[in-house]
């Protein structure tokens, strides 16, 4: 570039020095700004930090939380499998307790025993099955539902309204519970009938026998059944 005559290029170049020389102040304040946000990066840095130890630590929580699950899982399950092997234990417990009373209830004392509205004195057990028992009260034979005793005696003759009557091997229906009842009712004729021998013995009374219980015709009574009971001592004890 040539100048005009007469002007010097010395001046010029000082000139545009001059004017490209940067102003202190503004790099100040952009220095001032770069601290500025180095320390705010510093700041974010120490936070994130912090963050990624907390997401460590919960990571960590939610793995233990998750193993302590599943032990309480396992724990619950097996406590419900322990509950269901005592619910069957106590059934074969019920189960066994109701066949031994049956077995061993003839003979029983009871000092009372209430059936619905009506309440028995001191009775004597003749017979127990699943469904009723067979007492001999002041006023004769009874035959009481066990669904209407007390739940004291109820728990003492382990009764369950689930189960039905008393069934021996594959004998069911109406008539095995006649000949069972007929049966119960034989055996407590024959008791009356020791007793009535024994008194006669005790008091050596040998003119004129006492006349024993006998059966009345049974024939007709019993479903699907006509045998006759005459002339047998196993006669029930309320026929006399």
């Amino acid at each position: 570039m040539r100048l005009p005559p007469g002007i010097s290029a010395l001046p010029l170049c000082l000139f545009l020095v001059s004017s490209c020389s940067p102003d202190p102040t503004r790099v100040q304040g952009l220095l001032d700004s770069v601290a500025e946000l180095e320390t705010a990066n510093r700041l974010l840095s120490a936070q994130v930090g912090v963050q990624q130890n907390l997401v460590k630590l919960a990571t960590a929580d939610r793995e233990r939380l998750a193993t302590e699950r599943s032990g309480c899982e396992a724990i619950v399950r097996q406590i419900t499998a322990d509950i269901e092997t005592a619910k069957a234990d106590f059934a074969a417990y019920r189960a066994d307790y109701r066949k031994a009373i049956q077995a061993r209830a003839s003979g029983m004392v009871l000092p009372s025993l209430a059936a619905g509205n009506k309440t028995y004195g001191p009775v004597t057990v003749k017979s127990l099955t699943n469904t009723e028992v067979t007492v001999l009260t002041n006023e004769g034979v009874a035959r009481v539902p066990l669904a209407d005793v007390q739940p004291a005696v109820q728990a003492l003759f382990a009764y369950d309204p689930s189960i039905g009557p008393t069934v021996v091997g594959n004998h069911k229906g109406a008539d095995f519970l006649f000949l069972d009842r007929v049966i119960a009712d034989g055996k407590l004729a024959a008791t009356e009938n020791k007793r009535i021998l024994q008194e006669m013995r005790d008091a050596k009374y040998k003119k004129k026998a006492p006349k024993l219980i006998r059966a009345p015709e049974a024939g007709g009574t019993s479903p699907g059944r006509g045998t006759s009971f005459e002339g047998s001592y196993w006669a029930p004890y309320k026929s006399r």
